[in-house]
């Protein structure tokens, strides 16, 4: 009977450790700042999703048209790849993976990945880019509804301002 209780808390601290990997800790202007290798603003001007070499996994890659480097090294464009998308009518869909729209306006914290770029902290780390009255604002999430007032925008400098000068820790971006 011990023995079996032992097993079986082994098996709950297994399951248990298994569950933690799959939560996303919240990352604020700060920690997305810190933790990027290149932190980039501009425009989704291409998608494309494939399967990975097993047929097991699909990807989405977006490609962005930079318009502004705040960190990082300046290239024309930078490659951003994602875990999930649509393949021969097979859908993939990972919950807090960023959403991304063609044509859209970006703030991205990137890692470096080689060939591609992955995005700090999942969706915390990819803004929407909204000009209102002549100045950019960043939007968490998916690119607002054109005539809809986003309920979260602040404006992209100070958004990097605080990142740079380390406020803005943890919490809902």
């Amino acid at each position: 009977m011990l023995r079996g209780l032992r097993y079986g808390f082994v098996l709950v601290l297994l399951l248990a450790n298994s569950a933690w990997a799959l939560l996303i800790r919240p990352y604020g202007a700060a920690d997305l700042y810190g933790e990027a290798e290149r932190i980039v603003v501009g425009q989704v001007v291409e998608q494309r999703s494939f399967w990975n070499d097993e047929k097991d996994r699909i990807y989405t890659e977006f490609t962005v048209r930079v318009e502004r480097i705040e960190k990082g090294r300046q290239t024309p464009t930078v490659v951003v790849r994602v875990l999930g998308g649509v393949v021969d009518h097979q859908e993939l869909i990972v919950s807090g993976t960023p959403k991304f729209e063609p044509g859209e306006r970006v703030l991205l914290f990137l890692k470096d990945r080689g060939e591609f770029h992955a995005v700090v902290g999942m969706h915390y780390g990819k803004w929407s880019v909204v000009s209102r009255n002549g100045v950019d604002h960043v939007v968490p999430g998916a690119a607002p509804i054109p005539g809809m007032e986003p309920e979260v925008m602040t404006t992209l400098e100070d958004y990097l301002k605080d990142g740079r000068d380390g406020n803005g820790r943890g919490g809902q971006p």
